[in-house]
């Protein structure tokens, strides 16, 4: 039996809260993520998205593009998934992705990264401890090019209200 106590850890506060968020403000979000065939094969194949564009390459090149391209849905959890730290994992219910639009194809090896620009903030009429905050999220690939715009709101946990992580 292990004698590790979880109680002895401070939980460490992560993300930002609702105050933490002004309209115009850019967040740059850290890293960026290299896309690989294997990553395109296994997501498509889970989603059952059997579009031969995205695992054929000799079927990608009749149509003009130098190998298969990264399934789009990939793309776009992906950004999602690389703003998480800084727009939405203190907490807050996800409401919704909108205006999203895919402005060139991703290939295998491409790395995406993206940055996100408060548009509105305002308080929640139901819900008096969490606002509704919503950013622009622009996606890049390595060679600064924009492959993907797409706009996401959510609640936003405000200081003393609820939080997902602490």
């Amino acid at each position: 039996m292990s004698d590790f106590d979880p109680s002895g850890f401070t939980p460490w506060t992560k993300g930002n809260q609702n105050e933490d968020f002004a309209e115009g403000q850019v967040l740059e979000h850290h890293w960026g993520r290299t896309i690989n065939a294997g990553d395109n094969s296994l997501f498509s194949a889970a989603m059952l998205h059997f579009n031969p564009l995205y695992f054929n390459a000799a079927y990608a090149s009749q149509l003009g593009h130098p190998a298969e391209c990264v399934n789009p849905l990939l793309v776009l959890c992906t950004a999602v998934g690389m703003s998480v730290e800084d727009l939405s994992e203190a907490g807050g219910p996800f409401l919704g992705v909108n205006d999203c639009r895919f402005h060139r194809p991703v290939y295998p090896g491409d790395t995406i990264s993206c940055r996100s620009t408060v548009v509105s903030k305002r308080e929640s009429a139901s819900r008096p401890k969490e606002g509704i905050v919503t950013w622009e999220t622009e996606v890049a690939n390595q060679r600064g090019e924009v492959v993907l715009t797409y706009s996401r709101t959510n609640l936003s946990a405000k200081r003393g209200g609820p939080r997902v992580n602490g």
